[in-house]
């Protein structure tokens, strides 16, 4: 048989009689616009397809093998990294690991597109036992050598939403003689819905693998990345279990189990010089190709919700009944702690939202570029799909933490001077936010059409909402919007100690602010971004200043009569002279300031409708209290976050008295 020959692109050439059988083969363009061939029910990259009938046709397996199973980008090189280190960790101590200097890819061979993609009969017998393989080829595919022996197969999948974004942006970079990438993830969408990418129908894939280990558990291992990302030690004693190489008591009181879960970390992978550096032959791209983010829910970044949605349903479609299903975002269960059952359409939305922790250990769900936290997600959607604003309204808009609960009882007070005097304002009896209701946690989170047109004029809503979120016709009606923003130190600790005191069933609070750190500078936490957040209503104060008024809470606190001022021209009741000779600006002053509030009986002792003390809402109130819980260098860190992204809006804050 003629030698097979490699292009510099490393795809093969294919001068063997294989050549002729592509011909007969069904064909599409892959991501990076090279060919993808059908044969027997799978969709193979054309730099594989040789390999895949070579292999399928010529391997021997021992019953010692071990067969690392996966799609594309389905955390296969995590895979490999781990089962090398648990399988010679008697060889190799995580110091000397070979990982340090060889890349994973290389360590454990792909059957298609390496081992036999340049050889039809590759010495593979050389190698020492057990013998450790990798593929890409559907559990039905395999030799049959493989299935009747003793050898062990472990699968991993991911959810095909971060395959997917995964998988079109690693394709990509290949740089394929002759042909054109496709545009975008959209051109190459409607393929994917029908099966047509590398190895795929990613449905067939997963099904082959997932049904097989519930037939011979003993034979196949199928994990989730899901599952190792979010418990990796779990997940390695789960595999060294299934390999038949516990770890022993001593080696977990030595650490053996954590030295190799950090080895094999995404971040120290990608960190070593050789993966930095190094090319890749066989695939034809440098090593670090094979690391991106490896991120749970990144795929929002590049899919639509109804393409998310599109996708998701088709493949819970071909799985139906077969019990297998995939978590899309970091958790996707919602207690029934005074949150919403969510037992309407919304519900089916949820399992496509990413998500991260609050801080108080329950979800946060990211969807339109807001972070919503779990009891207010139902309310938000559907706020923004049926709210109809009149002209006369008044919407009060922040942060959590911000100074919410006081613009609320300064705006009711000034809104209602003439019907209620200071000595008799209903602040005394009832919380602030009875008064002026919440579209996300309060008036749309139980009902999808509350009725708000009983209200009287000016009616008075609130809403932690994105401007760019907010319903149409509250931008193009002539209803006024006030926004209140407080510094991002002030607000981000406000707002810890404010979310440790919800008790959730079923979830652990964060145990510090370090803890969730991290995630805040990357904008994740409740309604944010931040950044976003203020930087819209900001803007549009700016371009609108009739419609949009921008407080500032420590303006508030150093000048709080000219801003009610302010506050009250701006919604076109200004105070008359008459009115500020007899003192009512600072008698709405006294009765509003957080001392008052706090020590009312009404906010000392009763409770809100979600289990909350209204005494949660009245901490400090101080400006600069953060020094107290960040150090220099983490409020350092994230005041460099926050005036990189304002940067040319001149917006700035204050973060001291």
């Amino acid at each position: 048989m003629e030698k097979n020959t490699i292009s510099s692109n490393g795809e093969s050439e294919l001068k063997d009689e294989i050549q002729g059988l592509l011909a007969s083969f069904p064909s599409e363009r892959n991501w990076d616009g090279a060919p993808l061939y059908f044969y027997k029910g799978v969709w193979y990259p054309v730099f594989a397809i040789r390999g895949a009938l070579s292999f399928q046709q010529h391997f021997i397996a021992q019953d010692t093998d071990i067969i690392l199973a996966s799609m594309p980008k389905s955390g296969t090189t995590w895979l490999k990294a781990l089962t090398f280190s648990v399988v010679n960790r008697n060889i190799y101590s995580p110091k000397q690991s070979p990982l340090l200097a060889t890349p994973p890819h290389e360590l454990v061979r792909f059957f298609e597109m390496d081992l036999y993609s340049k050889n039809q009969l590759p010495d593979l017998k050389q190698l020492p036992s057990p013998r450790i393989f990798s593929s890409h080829s559907h559990y039905g595919t395999l030799p049959q050598s493989i299935r009747d022996s003793g050898c062990k197969i472990v699968y991993i999948c991911r959810n095909p939403l971060d395959q997917l974004v995964s998988y079109f942006h690693f394709a990509r970079k290949f740089k394929r003689e002759n042909v054109k990438p496709l545009s975008s993830i959209d051109e190459g969408f409607d393929n994917v819905c029908l099966g047509i990418q590398s190895y795929g129908p990613f449905w067939d894939s997963v099904l082959g693998y997932w049904k097989a280990s519930l037939e011979r558990p003993d034979k196949v291992l199928f994990l989730k990345y899901e599952d190792l990302k979010e418990d990796i030690t779990f997940s390695l004693k789960k595999l060294a279990e299934f390999l038949g190489l516990p770890f022993s008591e001593k080696e977990e009181k030595e650490g053996v189990i954590e030295e190799i879960s950090k080895l094999c970390s995404f971040d120290n992978l990608r960190n070593l010089e050789v993966n930095r550096t190094g090319f890749f032959e066989s695939a034809g791209a440098p090593n670090s190709t094979f690391f991106r983010k490896a991120k749970v829910g990144d795929w929002c970044n590049d899919l639509s919700p109804s393409m998310a949605e599109c996708f998701l349903k088709i493949v819970e479609e071909k799985l139906a009944g077969s019990g297998l299903s995939f978590k899309v975002s970091e958790t996707t269960t919602i207690s029934s702690n005074g949150e919403s059952e969510l037992k309407d359409e919304i519900q089916g939305l949820l399992a496509s939202f990413p998500s991260e922790r609050n801080w108080d250990g329950a979800p946060l769900y990211f969807y339109k570029g807001v972070w919503y936290p779990v009891f207010a997600i139902r309310g938000a959607l559907s706020f923004q799909k049926h709210f109809i604003a009149q002209d006369t309204d008044i919407i009060l808009a922040s942060m959590p933490k911000s100074g919410t609960t006081w613009l609320k009882a300064l705006t009711f007070s000034v809104v209602n001077r003439n019907i209620y005097s200071p000595k008799e304002s209903p602040l005394l009896a009832t919380p602030p936010h009875e008064l002026v209701r919440f579209f996300e946690i309060d008036l749309y989170s139980k009902t999808q059409l509350p009725d708000l047109k009983q209200l009287p004029s000016p009616r008075i809503f609130s809403s932690h909402s994105h401007y760019g979120t907010l319903p149409q016709s509250i931008r193009d009606s002539g209803c006024k919007i006030v926004y209140i923003c407080r510094n991002p130190l002030d607000q981000l600790v406000s707002y810890f100690h404010f979310a440790r005191k919800f008790k959730r069933e079923n979830y652990k609070p964060l145990s510090s602010i370090d803890e969730g750190f991290d995630n805040v500078c990357l904008g994740i936490l409740s309604h944010g971004p931040f950044w976003d957040n203020v930087l819209g209503y900001w803007k549009a104060s700016l371009e609108r200043p009739d419609k949009v008024l921008f407080l500032k809470y420590e303006d508030l606190k150093e000048d709080i009569i000219s801003n009610l001022k302010k506050i009250a021209e701006f919604l076109g009741i200004p105070f008359t002279e008459e009115e500020e000779k007899e003192g009512v600006i600072e008698e709405i002053s006294r009765l509003c300031s957080l001392d008052s509030l706090r020590n009312l009986e009404v906010n000392k002792n009763s409770v809100r409708p979600s289990g909350l003390p209204n005494s949660s809402f009245f901490r400090k109130g101080e400006v600069g209290d953060w020094v107290n819980h960040l150090s220099p260098s983490m409020a350092e860190n994230y005041l460099k976050i926050v005036e990189e992204k304002l940067s040319g809006s001149g917006l700035t804050f204050r973060t001291s008295q």
